[in-house]
C-alpha cells in the first residue's frame, strides 16, 4: 500500500476532497509543512486536472513543489510573479518566462498538474486563456502545413531563427528540414515532404543528430504575451488615437513605443497595454476555473497582497512621473478585483484558526495531522519512538535515510525494509529514497513519515543534479574576422570559406589574412592544422608574415620555456613521490559521522575529490593535490573531510588564506561542522586581541589545538606546530612571494591541498597528468534559481526599487560602480535615496585593514548595501547577497559581467541582477558593441561561452605561474598547451600521440566541397573536420547519415567529398602517403598512383594477389625506398577504383601479413 491509499483512507481528509465538487472557499485547519504538499497530491489525483496552488511567496512556492514532488509522480510546475521595477526594461532573461508560460501551456491543455504561485501572481493581468490557446502549435507525422507558414507562425509567437539551434525558443530551417527547440521543452526535428509532415524527431543538442521518433510535438510561444499582426496594428491604432489629446511630456514615451510595437514580436513594456490589447481583464486564476485552487495561510496572503498592490501603485506612479508610461495603463489587478474574480472551488490550508475578511467560506474543516516529532539525531530516542511505533503496527517511512540509520536500528532487532512510496509494509521502517522538508503523523491510519530534518542534528537539503559548466566551441565555431593558429605559419586573421577551382577540381579553402598583403587558402582538409587564437587579453594579436621566421623564433622561445617549466614541475613531482610521510588511517566511524552530518547531497565531481584526496592521504608519500573548481562548488568540504582524516590520526591541521574575511569564513563553518567532536578549532587573524593571539599560539605549540586557521599570520616565526600533518592553502596565487617561500618552507614532508577558485581548461588539465595531482570540480552547487538578468536605463527609481524588494526579504545587495573617482559621491546619493539603510563602501585603493573590517561587516550582515569596484568579482560566497546592481555596465567586459553576476543566486532565493546604462549620453562604437553583447548575455550566446573560456586562460598564471602569460599570448592558448603536453610526454616517457596526424595527401579531379545554401559556413569547418578527422569507413558513413538527419538531402559535390573521405581513412591505415591522378599527354590514358610512406609497403605476397586481380590494370614501383602503386582508370569511375583498390589492399594484408 502507498502514502497516497493510506491518507485517503482517512476520514476528514475524503471529507474536505468531497467538498470541492460543491464550488466555494472551504478553510481546513490543523495542515502545515510537507502536510500541504500530500493533500495537493491528493487533490490533483481526485480531480484529474489542473490545480493551483498559492502560497505567499516564491520561496515557499519553491519547497512546496519540492514535497509535492516527493509524493507525486505527475508533473509539478512553479508560475513565477514578474518582478516589480520602476523603470522599463530593454532586455531581459527568459528563464522565468519560460517557466511561466510552460505551467500554462500544460493548464490550458487541461492536463492533471500542479502549478505553484506566489500570491503576488494573483495581482498580474494576463492574456485570457484562449489566447494562449490559439497560440500553441501541434504538430504530428501526417499533418499538412507549408513548411513557410511553420516558420511565420512561430516568428509571431516569439521564436528567433538562427543557423543552428543551441538553446530555447529557437528555430532553424535547411530545405525541408526544420528544427525547433520549444521553451523548457525537447529540442525537435521536423522532417517535411512538400507540404507534409513525415516525422517528428527529438535531437541531441551536442551532436545535433535525432535520438528518436516522437508522435508529435507541441509548440507553445516563447512570451504569454507574443504579439500577432493584429494585436500590434490594434495597440498602433490605439497610439496614433491617443497622440492627439496627449500631454507633451508623455510623447516621446508613446514614439517609442509605438515604434516598439510596430517591430518587435514582443518586449518586456508590452505588458503595461494588456488591457487595452483584450476585452477582458485576466489573471491566474482565470485559468482553473475548471480545476481547483489552493492556498496556504490565506489571512496572510490576503494582507501581503495589499502591501504588493501599494508596491504596484509606487511604482506606477513613479514611471508615470518620470514620463515612462502613459496614463491610463494598469497592467495589474486590486485586491478586490483579485477577489471578486476568485471564483474556482478553493481549499485553505491553515495550521491554525484564522479568520478570512474578504472571503465568504462555505465551510470548515480540521485534518488530524501531527507534526513528527524531532529527535536532534540521537539515535536511542531515534530507535524507542520507533519501537513504540512498531508496537502499535504503524507504517513508518524514514525518507532519505542512510546506511548508518539502518544498521543502527537492524543491530536493535527492528525490522528495515528498502521500498517505493506507493510499495509501504506496516510494522516496517521503509527507506524511501528522497526528500521532504518536514516530517508528518497521520495517528488515525498509522502513518508516520520521517525527514532527514527530525532523524539528524542538521538540516540536510537536496541536491539537484548540476550541469557540467559550459565549454567554449573549438575552431569549429569560428566567424569571420576572429584570429587563428596555423601551426606552421602562425597567427593570421580568418576571413571565411572561399571556392576556387584548381587543376580542374572544385574545393573549398578558408582565406586567412597574414601580415602585409600575404594570404593563404588552406584546403578544408587541412583544417586540423589552424586553432582558434586565444591569447587571455583584450589586444589583437600580432600577424605573421608567411615564409618568415618571426613565428619559428617566436615558437621556439615558447618551446624553451615550455620545457624548463615541465623540468620543474617534474622535478617537484618526483621529489615528492620520493619523501615519506604519515600514511593516514582509512576512515573511522567519526569520519563518517561527521560525512553524515554534510547539508547536501555531494555532487559527483566532489565525492571524486574527495576519494582522490582519502587515497593521497591514505599513501605513504606526503599528499601534493591542487583543487580547482568554482566559488561555492564545494572545494571546502572536501578540505574539512581531509582535515578530520588528520585530527583523528592525531596530527594538527593548519588552514592558510589569503584575506582576514575569507579565514573567518573558514572558521564559522569549520567550528560550526566540527562543534558535536571534541576537536579544538582556532583562527589567528588581525580580528583577535594580541592577548588572544598569545593565549592561540601558546595553545598550538602545545599541541592543544587541532586546527588552526589564519592569514599569512600562521607563517611568522612564533607559529610552532609540534606534529603537523596537513596544510590547506586557500587561493595561494594570492599570496606575496615572501610569504609563498615560507609556505614552501612549511610543505616539507607534509600532506598538502591547495585550493584555487581559478577554472582550469581541460587542455591544460590534460597537458599536465603524470607531474601535477589535479583534482577538478566542474559541477555546478545545487539546483538553483537561474539569476534573473535585466538590461536597461539606469534610473533612481530602479536602485530604490531593486534595493528595497530585497531588504524586504533579509537579503543583502551589491552595488557595482567601476570607478574610485565619484564612489564616495554615489554613496552619498544612495544614502539620501535610501534612508534607514546601512551602506558600506570598498575599493581597491582602500587602506587593506579598513577593507577587510568593511567586507567582514557585511559578511556578517551589519551593511544591508554594499557599494564597490568591480574587486568583488572574487569575492566571498555569502548566500544572503541576492542582487547586484552594475552601474555603466556598457564599460564592463563580458567576462568581467559574468564573474559580478555569479556573486548572487548562491542561495536559496530567486537573484536579480541588473545592467545599467546611462541611455542618453553619446555611447562609443566599442561601448554599443558591448552593449549588444550584455544583451546577448540575457540569451547565454556564444560571446558568453567564449568569455568562461577567456576567463579560464586568464586564470591560468594561477596555476603555472605569471611569468607565462606572455608565452600563451605569443603562440594562443590551445598551442601552448600542444606544446606543454609534448614536453610532459618527453619528460616522463610516455607516449603522445603527436597533435598532427600522419598526412594523406589527396590530389584527384573531382569536384569535393559542400555547397553554398546546403549549410551555414559556420558548421562546414566543423564537418570539415569531421570528415578530414574521421578513422575509419564507418564513422564517414556515420557522418553521411547525420548530414542527411540535420540538413536533408546530400548534393553530388558533398557526395563526392564524403568517398574522398573514405578514401583518405584507408588510405591512412594502409600506411600509404598520397593518392595523385595524372593523364599521359600522347595516348590520353588516365591513371592514378598510390604511394607509401617511406620503407612501408605491403609483402611481395601481397602486392602478386593485388596483381593477379588487376592483370593489365596495375604497376608497382620502388625508388628510393618510396613504393608507388599506379592504377589504369577513367575519370567516370577513378573513385570507384581506388576505393575498389584499397579494400582488396586492406582484405590480401588481413589474410597475408602486415605492412
Amino acid at each position: 500500500m502507498g502514502i497516497r491509499q493510506i491518507a485517503s483512507a482517512n476520514q476528514g481528509i475524503a471529507e474536505v476532497l468531497s467538498r470541492l465538487r460543491s464550488g466555494g472557499h472551504y478553510l481546513v485547519q490543523g495542515v502545515s509543512g510537507s502536510q500541504r504538499a500530500l493533500l495537493a497530491n491528493l487533490v490533483v489525483e481526485q480531480q484529474q486536472r489542473p490545480v493551483l496552488f498559492v502560497t505567499d511567496t516564491l520561496k515557499d512556492a519553491m519547497a512546496l513543489l519540492a514535497d509535492y514532488q516527493f509524493f507525486s509522480d505527475g508533473p509539478g510546475f512553479v508560475f513565477p510573479a514578474p518582478p516589480t521595477l520602476g523603470a522599463q526594461v530593454d532586455a531581459e532573461s527568459h528563464e522565468l518566462e519560460s517557466q511561466r508560460v510552460h505551467a500554462l501551456q500544460q493548464v490550458v491543455a487541461g492536463n492533471p498538474c500542479l502549478v505553484v504561485a506566489p500570491a503576488k501572481a494573483l495581482l498580474e493581468l494576463l492574456p485570457p486563456p484562449e489566447y494562449l490557446q490559439a497560440n500553441i502549435t501541434t504538430l504530428s507525422p501526417g499533418d499538412q502545413m507549408p513548411i513557410e507558414e511553420l516558420a511565420t507562425r512561430l516568428a509571431q509567437m516569439g521564436y528567433q531563427r538562427v543557423e543552428r539551434v543551441s538553446g530555447a525558443g529557437q528555430y532553424s530551417q535547411r530545405g525541408d528540414i526544420f528544427d525547433v527547440f520549444p521553451p523548457l521543452g525537447e529540442p525537435a526535428r521536423i522532417e517535411f515532404f512538400d507540404v507534409a509532415i513525415e516525422s517528428v524527431r527529438s535531437i541531441d543538442l551536442t551532436t545535433q543528430r535525432s535520438r528518436h521518433t516522437l508522435p508529435g510535438l507541441t509548440l507553445g510561444p516563447v512570451h504569454l504575451l507574443s504579439l500577432t499582426p493584429e494585436l500590434r496594428q490594434k495597440a498602433i491604432d490605439m497610439l496614433t488615437e491617443r497622440e492627439k489629446n496627449l500631454s507633451p511630456v508623455f510623447l516621446p514615451q508613446l514614439v517609442e513605443d509605438r515604434e516598439r510595437f510596430g517591430n518587435l514580436q514582443s518586449w518586456p513594456g508590452a505588458r503595461y497595454y494588456m488591457e487595452y490589447l483584450f476585452a477582458r481583464r485576466s489573471n491566474l486564476l482565470d485559468y482553473f476555473r475548471q480545476g481547483a485552487v489552493m492556498t496556504a495561510e490565506v489571512a496572510v496572503l490576503l494582507e501581503h497582497l495589499e502591501l504588493h498592490a501599494d508596491e504596484l501603485r509606487e511604482k506606477h506612479q513613479s514611471l508615470l512621473e518620470a514620463g515612462k508610461l502613459l496614463p491610463g495603463l494598469q497592467p495589474w489587478l486590486t485586491v478586490d478585483e483579485v477577489v471578486h474574480q476568485w471564483t474556482p472551488p478553493t481549499l485553505h490550508l491553515s495550521l491554525l484558526s484564522t479568520t478570512v475578511k474578504n472571503l465568504r467560506l462555505s465551510g470548515i474543516s480540521n485534518l488530524s495531522f501531527r507534526q513528527a516529532p524531532n529527535f536532534y539525531g540521537q539515535q536511542q530516542l531515534i530507535v524507542d519512538e520507533i519501537k513504540a511505533w512498531l508496537k502499535r503496527h504503524a507504517t513508518v517511512v524514514a525518507v532519505g535515510a542512510g546506511r548508518h540509520l539502518a544498521e543502527a536500528l537492524r543491530a536493535q532487532d527492528i525490522p528495515v525494509r528498502i521500498a517505493g512510496i506507493a510499495d509501504l509494509r506496516p510494522g516496517n521502517v521503509n527507506f524511501v529514497p528522497g526528500s521532504i522538508s518536514a516530517g508528518l503523523e497521520l495517528p488515525e491510519q498509522g502513518l508516520v513519515i520521517l525527514s532527514l530534518n527530525e532523524l539528524t542534528a542538521r538540516k540536510r537539503r537536496t541536491k539537484r543534479p548540476g550541469q557540467e559548466g559550459m565549454r567554449a566551441g573549438d575552431i569549429e565555431t569560428l566567424t569571420p574576422g576572429e584570429y587563428v593558429v596555423h601551426y606552421t605559419h602562425g597567427i593570421g586573421q580568418y576571413l571565411g570559406i572561399v571556392g576556387r577551382e584548381v587543376a580542374g577540381a572544385k574545393r573549398d579553402y578558408l582565406y586567412i589574412k597574414y601580415a602585409g598583403k600575404d594570404r593563404l587558402y588552406l584546403p578544408t582538409d587541412q583544417v586540423h592544422l589552424l586553432q582558434r587564437y586565444l591569447g587571455g587579453n583584450d589586444k589583437p594579436p600580432k600577424l605573421y608574415a608567411l615564409g618568415g621566421g618571426d613565428w619559428l623564433r617566436v615558437k621556439a622561445r615558447v618551446k624553451e620555456s615550455v620545457k624548463k617549466l615541465a623540468f620543474d614541475l617534474l622535478e617537484l613531482y618526483a621529489a615528492r613521490q620520493a619523501a615519506v610521510g604519515h600514511a593516514f588511517s582509512p576512515d573511522s566511524p567519526w569520519q563518517r559521522e561527521l560525512e553524515d552530518s554534510f547539508a547536501y547531497q555531494e555532487t559527483s565531481d566532489q565525492l571524486k575529490a574527495i576519494e582522490e584526496v582519502k587515497r593521497d592521504m591514505e599513501s605513504p608519500r606526503p599528499m601534493d593535490r591542487l583543487l580547482c573548481g568554482d566559488v561555492g562548488y564545494g572545494k571546502t568540504e572536501v578540505a574539512l573531510r581531509a582535515a578530520m582524516k588528520a585530527v583523528l590520526d592525531g596530527k594538527q591541521v593548519a588552514i592558510l588564506a589569503p584575506t582576514t574575511i575569507l579565514a573567518q569564513q573558514h572558521y564559522n563553518t569549520f567550528r560550526e561542522r566540527f562543534a558535536p567532536f571534541p576537536i579544538r578549532v582556532e583562527v589567528l587573524s588581525r580580528l583577535k586581541t594580541p592577548g588572544e593571539q598569545e593565549k592561540i599560539v601558546a595553545a598550538t605549540a602545545q599541541g592543544a589545538v587541532d586546527i588552526l586557521i589564519g592569514t599569512h599570520r600562521l607563517l611568522q616565526k612564533d607559529i610552532r606546530f609540534p606534529d603537523l600533518g596537513l596544510l590547506v592553502v586557500d587561493e595561494e596565487q594570492r599570496f606575496g612571494v615572501e610569504h609563498k617561500e615560507k609556505i614552501k618552507q612549511m610543505k616539507a614532508n607534509v600532506d598538502i591541498l591547495t585550493m584555487t577558485a581559478t577554472p582550469i581548461p581541460r587542455t591544460l588539465h590534460m597537458a599536465l597528468l603524470g607531474i601535477r595531482d589535479l583534482s577538478v570540480i566542474n559541477t555546478p552547487p545545487e539546483g538553483r534559481f537561474p539569476v534573473q538578468t535585466y538590461v536597461m536605463e539606469y534610473s533612481d527609481e530602479l536602485v530604490v526599487s531593486a534595493v528595497r524588494r530585497e531588504l524586504d526579504r533579509d537579503g543583502q545587495v551589491y552595488v557595482i560602480y567601476n570607478r574610485v573617482q565619484g564612489i564616495d559621491a554615489l554613496a552619498s546619493r544612495l544614502r539620501r535615496l535610501l534612508p534607514g539603510v546601512s551602506i558600506g563602501v570598498i575599493h581597491g585603493q582602500m587602506a587593506e585593514t579598513l577593507l577587510e573590517r568593511t567586507m567582514l561587516d557585511f559578511y556578517e550582515g551589519n551593511y544591508q548595501v554594499l557599494l564597490s569596484t568591480t574587486i568583488i568579482e572574487n569575492g566571498l560566497d555569502i548566500p544572503n547577497v541576492n542582487t547586484v546592481i552594475v552601474y555603466d555596465s556598457d564599460r564592463l567586459g563580458l567576462s568581467q559581467l559574468y564573474q559580478l553576476r555569479g556573486r548572487v543566486g548562491r542561495g536559496r532565493k530567486l537573484a536579480y541582477a541588473y545592467f545599467t546604462y546611462r541611455k542618453d549620453k553619446v555611447l562609443t562604437e566599442k561601448s554599443q558593441k558591448r552593449l549588444s553583447a550584455i544583451k546577448e548575455f540575457t540569451e547565454l550566446g556564444a560571446g558568453y561561452k567564449l568569455s568562461l573560456r577567456d576567463m579560464e586562460i586568464r586564470g591560468t598564471g594561477n596555476i603555472l605561474g605569471p611569468e607565462q602569460h606572455g608565452h600563451i599570448a605569443a603562440v594562443g592558448f590551445d598551442l601552448y598547451c600542444q606544446l606543454l603536453e609534448q614536453q610532459v610526454a618527453q619528460l616522463t616517457n610516455r607516449p603522445k600521440e603527436s597533435k598532427i596526424p600522419s598526412e594523406v595527401n589527396i590530389e584527384l579531379p573531382v569536384d569535393a566541397y559542400i555547397p553554398d545554401g546546403y549549410m551555414p559556413e559556420k558548421e562546414k569547418i566543423y564537418v570539415y573536420r569531421r570528415i578530414k578527422e574521421a578513422g575509419t569507413i564507418a564513422v564517414i558513413d556515420d557522418i553521411q547519415d547525420e548530414l542527411g538527419d540535420r540538413f536533408g538531402k546530400l548534393p553530388p559535390p558533398l557526395e563526392t567529398l564524403l568517398d574522398v573521405g573514405r578514401i583518405r581513412s584507408l588510405a591512412l591505415s594502409l600506411g600509404i602517403g598520397s593518392i595523385s591522378w595524372s593523364s599521359e599527354q600522347l595516348t590520353g590514358k588516365e591513371k592514378v598512383t598510390l604511394s607509401f610512406r617511406g620503407g612501408k609497403g605491403p609483402s611481395p605476397r601481397v602486392m602478386q594477389d593485388i596483381w593477379l586481380h588487376n592483370k593489365g590494370k596495375i604497376d608497382f614501383r620502388n625508388k628510393n625506398n618510396i613504393l608507388t602503386v599506379s592504377l589504369t582508370t577513367t575519370r567516370t569511375i577513378m573513385l570507384e577504383d581506388i576505393e575498389g583498390l584499397l579494400h582488396q589492399l586492406k582484405t590480401s594484408i588481413e589474410k597475408q601479413g602486415n605492412i
